[in-house]
């Protein structure tokens, strides 16, 4: 068998595995009536709801409505429709959005191979180059969600490879779908990064302007679902005034400490409820603090490599941007892909230590293997103290044969007149409620 060949078998195993690991993901079946009245019934519509729907919700039901032709004006119209519109096909289509978020992850891993294999000429460089990131536990954790990072960070990476490859024109169009998937903060500084890129590798200004063309193609396009029912692009541009309107009106917090307490020591100052509380995070990984390091080393000692100069600064862009803002660490996640090229070239001679930093990641998995129970027991607890029974009604496993499946009991006071009995059961890798009960003390 050849290196490569090996290579290839050894990239596939262990996507196969990380799949594996969030099999449940493949049985999920979407509920439009239950995602509906969770929506409208939610903070979005209700002031100081108990019924707080997470992002990934918001999105893979909006999603859903936008596939069975709603105006992306009309609802969460602030945020870019691209990404939920695929989530949305994906709900309609096949009953499951989260075939969408395992496609995203496949997509990422096969073209940062891809981009690794032009960058890099040793196989062993590329190699793990896509292993890192295929187990990366903040780039793993979104297969078990329906959030908008996976799909820019896919569409960022791509654009990223055909720019290297000189196609300015599927470059553009892919920058154009990240900016149409998310919040457009980012693209704008990464759009100018690219352009002074091209100018310095002696692109003509006629090209340069085909690219910024392409990139206003790719937004155009991730607004397909507006365009099969609205062809007039006159009320398009128009009703951005409406995104303007609400971005402009919305805060951002800067919170610098908040990237840096995260990479080095896995701590941010968030929002929990009505204050902000110290927290972390299971999908930290030792990747973070040494690819910073790595691109301290980089950015002091410049590469002859105009490839690699613009990744170094692709980051610095990201991170300066990523300080202005109210950091989450899934903001980091279109970044990964670049950390991990740059980490990969610095210490491509050091092969030992490369090896090592890929089994740390591995181990960093653990909690993503072995998904811990107390996790499923506090969201119960949580929904009991809102009064968000529905939200548990959905939690439950819907299994007739229990008892093949391992088991956990939890028997904890809720207050001073009331505790909670709460049995879950193990399936396809996730916990499910067996039973619960509120009972008297």
């Amino acid at each position: 068998m050849s290196r490569l060949l090996f290579n290839k078998i050894l990239i596939i195993i262990t996507v196969f595995l990380i799949v594996y690991f969030s099999r449940w993901t493949l049985f999920y079946k979407f509920d439009p009536v239950y995602w509906e009245n969770f929506y409208y019934e939610s903070q979005w519509n209700i002031p100081n709801s108990q019924r707080v729907i997470p992002d990934g919700g918001v999105y893979r039901f909006v999603g859903y409505k936008l596939a069975n032709g709603e105006n992306p004006f009309n609802i969460d119209y602030w945020v870019p429709p691209a990404g939920k519109y695929l989530y949305g096909l994906s709900a309609k289509y096949l009953n499951n959005p989260y075939f969408a978020s395992i496609t995203f992850y496949l997509a990422l891993v096969l073209v940062d191979f891809f981009l690794s294999s032009l960058l890099f000429k040793d196989q062993f460089s590329t190699t793990i180059s896509a292993l890192l990131l295929a187990t990366n536990p903040l780039i793993t954790h979104q297969i078990t969600l329906t959030m908008l990072d996976l799909p820019q960070a896919l569409f960022i990476t791509t654009h990223i490879f055909f720019l290297f490859k000189k196609n300015i024109l599927l470059s553009g169009i892919f920058l154009g779908l990240a900016l149409g998937t998310k919040i457009g903060y980012f693209i704008p500084a990464i759009a100018l990064l690219d352009i002074f890129y091209l100018y310095k590798n002696k692109i003509k200004f006629k090209k340069l302007f085909y690219f910024s063309l392409s990139i206003l193609s790719g937004y155009v396009l991730a607004y397909f679902c507006y365009f099969i029912k609205h062809p007039n692009p006159i009320p398009w541009l128009r009703l951005h005034q409406k995104i303007l309107n609400f971005w402009h009106s919305t805060p951002l917090f800067p919170s610098p400490y908040n990237f840096f307490t995260y990479i080095f020591s896995n701590k941010i100052f968030q929002v929990l409820g009505n204050k902000r509380v110290w927290m972390n995070s299971s999908t930290w990984s030792v990747i973070f603090p040494i690819s910073i390091f790595s691109l301290a080393i980089n950015l002091i000692k410049k590469s002859k490599n105009k490839n690699f100069n613009y990744l170094v600064s692709f980051s610095i862009t990201w991170i300066i941007l990523l300080t202005l803002v109210d950091f989450w660490p899934r903001y980091l996640i279109p970044l990964i892909p670049i950390l991990i090229l740059i980490l990969v070239n610095t210490l491509k001679t050091k092969k030992l230590f490369l090896f090592i930093i890929t089994l740390l990641s591995l181990i960093n998995l653990k909690s993503y293997i072995f998904p811990n129970p107390t996790d499923t027991f506090n969201q119960i607890k949580q929904y009991i103290d809102a009064g968000s029974f529905k939200e548990i009604e959905a939690l439950y496993s819907k299994t007739i044969k229990q008892d093949k499946y391992p088991t956990n009991h939890y028997n904890i006071d809720i207050n001073q007149q009331t505790k909670l009995d709460t049995v879950l059961v193990k399936i396809n890798n996730q916990w499910k409620i067996l039973s619960y009960s509120i009972n008297k003390l």
